[in-house]
C-alpha cells in the first residue's frame, strides 16, 4: 500500500474526559472520519517513544502493521514488533460514540480523568492531560536553548 494511499486528516487537540468505566467520547469532527473511512472502528496501541496510546482507522493501522511486519529480522526489531502488535487492539465506538479504553492502556499511558486527544494528520495521540502539558514545556524549554532540526527550516513556518 502506498504512503499516499490512506488519507485523514485529523487535526487540532480535544480536552475530554475518561468515566470511570474507561470511556471516553469521540469528537464529532473525528467520529466522522472514522466512520466513513473505518465503519467506527479503531486500532489503539501505546507509542514505543512517549507515555501515550496511539489511535488509528483501521486503514491507517493496516498499513503502519504492514511497515511494521516488513522490517528485517531481529531481535530488537522482533521486541518492537511484539510491543506494537501485541499491544495494540481493535475498538469499536458505543452507540454514544465512546471508545472503552482497555485497563492495561490505560494503565500504560497512565491516563488519569483528564485527558487530550491530539490530531496527528493520520493518526490522533491520547495523552494525560498533566503529562501532555508537562511534555509541552519540557519542549518549549528546549527550543530556547536548542536549534530547530534542520528538517524543519525547509517548512517556511
Amino acid at each position: 500500500m502506498a504512503d499516499d494511499a490512506v488519507t485523514f486528516n485529523f487535526l487540532g487537540t480535544s480536552p475530554l474526559n475518561v468515566d470511570t468505566k474507561g470511556r471516553v467520547a469521540m469528537p464529532a469532527r473525528h467520529r466522522e472520519i472514522l466512520d466513513t473511512e473505518s465503519q467506527g472502528k479503531i486500532v489503539i496501541n501505546p507509542d514505543i517513544r512517549d507515555e501515550c496510546l496511539v489511535i488509528f482507522p483501521v486503514p491507517g493501522w493496516v498499513q503502519f502493521q504492514e511497515k511494521v511486519t516488513k522490517l528485517p529480522f531481529r531481535e530488537d526489531i522482533q521486541d518492537l514488533q511484539r510491543h506494537l502488535i501485541g499491544g495494540a487492539q481493535e475498538i469499536e465506538f458505543d452507540s454514544a460514540g465512546r471508545m472503552t479504553i482497555p485497563p492495561h492502556l490505560r494503565e500504560q499511558a497512565e491516563l488519569g480523568k483528564q485527558v487530550l486527544l491530539i490530531g496527528q494528520g493520520k493518526k490522533l495521540e491520547l495523552w494525560d492531560k498533566a503529562r501532555w502539558e508537562a511534555k509541552r514545556e519540557r519542549w518549549k524549554q528546549e527550543l530556547k536553548t536548542k536549534p530547530l532540526p534542520p528538517e524543519l527550516h525547509s517548512l517556511n513556518f
